[in-house]
């Protein structure tokens, strides 16, 4: 009512009072506003109705409260809040959308049930169907990859989704294709063996000879996934023709991203203990040919070379352990050992940094595979390693030194192999010194069963001089 104000200065009937201030009505309301938020972050309820009719803002600091709730009422929360967000979420702005794909990231990275993953999937796939946003289509395809391997879907269901893929992977949009190439990748993990070389392996197959290189990396990346969970016959037969021309891909992003869902696949299938003889003999061929081009292109000043070669021997260098592994049933000739020995030597001392740790992390694989007849070589590499400036190269190396140690040691390399295993147990780096601490005791065996002519009293006095340094800058050494 206007009549119960009075401003400043009125000449009104009570002039003697003291004046009062005038009152905006929208302050009113919008202490209301925060009344009713405060209220409403107090139950899980209430916040659930903010999200379903409250205005953006209320449900902005709704959303950005979610996260907290997850550590606290995790329960309430998908019971209560998830299904609301979903039910709404495909008819909000984009600002919104995307804090609400900030919130479920944080939910879809978590073990949740089989009901509430499909009911956030089935969300994602309706805020991806009208998106026109691109940030909205990559925070959604990454909710939706995150959560897909966790749902079960009917014979409906899946004829349904299947036709939403192919959807998108018929646009223009290259986001959109690219979205596709994402999902087929997920939902092989959620297909048994059959489905998936039924309704996703052409489907993949397709999108990897995409115009687009984006769209082409991302397929590739999916094939990984997907060549994990066909048979060995369609492995050989469907999937490694296309691996082999995306390994002669203009893009030397594609072909980097081939070799590393190769060893993906691999990795898989070793895990697995399935049979990997058929694709390794596909493969020794492409490791050989790989093995010139790093011993090649580590000898180069690596702040010099151009950005398509240290790109293929970073990845190369990173997977080098299980393509050998792989391939080194179908070497019969010295000379193919000779070439895989020089590439890891090679790629071992250049001036790449994440080159050589990618090496340190491969040591112990390589010395597996081939310590019996690099014995010295390798040892000589460990010991290098060791003392590399870089100080994650000796985090890493530090990490597997055990194993390493257990398949180069020998009479003449029992000195070499304990210098290096002292060179990180006294690193400077406490977080070097603790990987190498939590295997000592593993090293120590290794030395004692392994050892030719191992002298304990000699041999061990020099890994306890410095127990104070091992112990120094982090209690847990």
């Amino acid at each position: 009512d206007a009549s119960a104000y009075v401003g400043y200065g009125s000449s009104g009937e009570n002039a003697g009072d003291a004046p009062q201030p005038m009152m905006d009505p929208d302050a009113g309301e919008a202490a209301a506003d925060v009344v009713l938020e405060q209220e409403a972050l107090f139950s899980v309820g209430r916040m659930a109705e903010v999200l379903e009719s409250g205005n953006e803002a209320k449900k902005s600091v709704v959303l950005l409260e979610m996260q907290q709730l997850l550590d606290h009422c995790l329960e309430d929360t998908l019971k209560i809040l998830v299904p609301v967000l979903c039910l709404h979420v495909h008819e909000w702005m984009h600002d919104l959308q995307l804090a609400a794909a900030e919130a479920l990231l944080d939910v879809v990275h978590k073990k949740i049930p089989a009901d509430v993953a499909k009911m956030i999937s089935a969300a994602s796939f309706r805020v991806v169907k009208t998106a026109t946003v691109d940030t909205v289509y990559e925070s959604w395809g990454e909710i939706l990859v995150a959560v897909l391997p966790a749902v079960c879907w009917s014979d409906e269901e899946l004829t349904r989704v299947l036709a939403l893929i192919d959807a998108h992977a018929s646009r223009s949009s290259e986001v959109s294709r690219k979205l596709a190439a994402r999902v087929v990748g997920a939902m092989s993990l959620c297909l048994d063996k059959q489905q998936v070389e039924e309704h996703i392996m052409t489907r993949t197959l397709k999108l990897c000879a995409d115009a687009d290189v984006e769209v082409r990396g991302m397929s590739t990346e999916s094939l990984a996934f997907v060549g994990a969970r066909v048979s060995v016959r369609v492995l050989s037969e469907r999937i490694w023709p296309q691996l082999a021309r995306l390994l002669e891909d203009m893009s030397s992003r594609i072909r980097a991203a081939t070799l590393r869902s190769i060893a993906r696949v691999l990795e898989a299938g070793r895990t697995a203990e399935a049979d990997n003889m058929v694709l390794g003999e596909l493969l020794a061929p492409v490791f050989l040919r790989h093995c010139q081009f790093a011993r090649t292109s580590a000898s180069e000043d690596q702040r010099l070379v151009d950005d398509d070669s240290y790109l293929l021997l970073e990845i190369f260098s990173e997977i080098f352990g299980e393509l050998l592994l792989a391939s080194s049933h179908f070497m019969p000739e010295e000379e193919m050992w000779l070439d895989a020995h020089k590439a890891y030597m090679k790629m071992s001392t250049c001036n790449g940094p994440v080159v050589r740790r990618h090496c340190a992390y491969n040591l112990p694989g390589v010395a597996q595979v081939m310590g019996s007849r690099q014995q010295n070589e390798l040892t000589t590499v460990l010991e290098f390693l060791s003392r590399d400036p870089d100080p994650e190269t000796r985090w890493n190396l530090a990490a597997g030194i055990h194993q390493s140690m257990k398949y180069l040691l020998g009479k003449d390399t029992v000195e070499m192999l304990l210098k290096g295993f002292i060179s990180v147990l006294h690193d400077d780096n406490p977080l070097v010194r603790m990987n190498a601490v939590q295997h000592i005791s593993e090293g120590i065996l290794s030395f004692v069963e392994y050892a030719p002519g191992f002298q304990p009293d000699k041999h061990l006095t020099p890994l306890f001089q410095n127990l104070s340094l091992l112990s120094e800058g982090n209690w847990r050494t």
